[in-house]
C-alpha cells in the first residue's frame, strides 16, 4: 500500500504539482497515512470479521476475546509497516527503489533479525534441544525481541492463548513485563517514529 505513495508520485511529477497548492508536506504525508491506513483497517476488519462470524456459527464464541486481540494486533502491525513503507517512499525518488527497500526490510524483520536474536540467545547459554524444555529469554533478549515489530505482533497475538511453543523445541516463559501493553507499544512506536522521520526527511528534500 505505501511503498509508491510518495516515490511513485514524485517519479510521475504529480507530487510537485500537488505541493504547488496550499498544502504542506506534512499534510500530504498525514493524508497518505490516514487514507491508506483506513483502507488497511477496513480490509482487515472485514476479512477477519467475516471469518469470525463463520467460526462463531460453527464452533461458538468461546475464545472470541483472543480473536479480537488477533484482529487488533493485525491492524496495529499493518499500520506499523505502512508507516515504514511511507518512510521508504519519502526518501526515495523511484518506486522500484522503494519496493526493493521494502523487500529487504521485510526479510530483515521476519528472517534475519530473528536468526541473529536466536543466535545471540544460544551464544549466551540458551539451547534449542528437542523435548519438553522450558526456555526463558534473558531481559536483554526480550528488549531486542520486542524491538522487532514482527516479533511484537506474534507475541501480542498469542498472549491471550498463553501458548508459546517454539516448534518442537519447547515452551517459552514470558516475564510479567511482556504483556499486551508493551507489545502493543512496540507496534505503535514503529508507526509514529517512521512517520516523524518521514516528515523530517520530506521537509528537507528538494522536490
Amino acid at each position: 500500500l505505501g511503498y509508491a505513495a510518495l516515490a511513485g508520485e514524485q517519479e510521475q511529477g504529480s507530487l510537485a504539482m500537488l505541493l504547488s497548492t496550499p498544502i504542506t508536506r506534512g499534510e500530504v504525508l498525514l493524508g497518505k497515512f490516514l487514507g491508506l491506513g483506513a483502507i488497511l483497517t477496513i480490509s482487515a476488519s472485514l476479512g477477519l470479521g467475516v471469518a469470525a462470524a463463520f467460526i462463531a456459527t460453527a464452533a461458538g464464541t468461546e475464545g472470541i476475546d483472543a480473536y479480537l486481540v488477533l484482529m487488533a494486533g493485525t491492524i496495529l502491525e499493518g499500520l506499523a509497516f505502512l508507516a515504514i513503507a511511507l518512510l521508504l517512499s519519502s526518501v526515495t525518488s523511484k518506486r522500484s527503489t522503494a519496493l526493493g527497500g521494502g523487500v529487504v526490510l521485510w526479510f530483515l524483520f521476519t528472517l534475519v533479525y530473528n536468526l541473529i536474536l536466536y543466535g545471540a540467545y544460544a551464544a549466551t547459554g540458551g539451547s534449542f534441544f528437542s523435548g519438553p524444555t522450558v526456555h526463558a529469554f534473558q531481559a536483554w533478549c526480550w528488549v531486542l525481541a520486542l524491538a522487532n515489530p514482527g516479533f511484537a505482533y506474534t507475541t501480542f497475538s498469542l498472549l491471550p492463548s498463553s501458548e508459546f511453543a517454539f516448534g518442537g523445541y519447547g515452551q517459552w516463559v514470558l516475564p510479567d513485563a511482556v504483556n499486551l501493553g508493551t507489545t502493543g507499544l512496540s507496534m505503535v512506536l514503529w508507526t509514529l517514529v517512521p512517520l516523524l522521520i518521514a516528515y523530517y526527511g520530506l521537509r528537507r528534500r528538494d522536490l
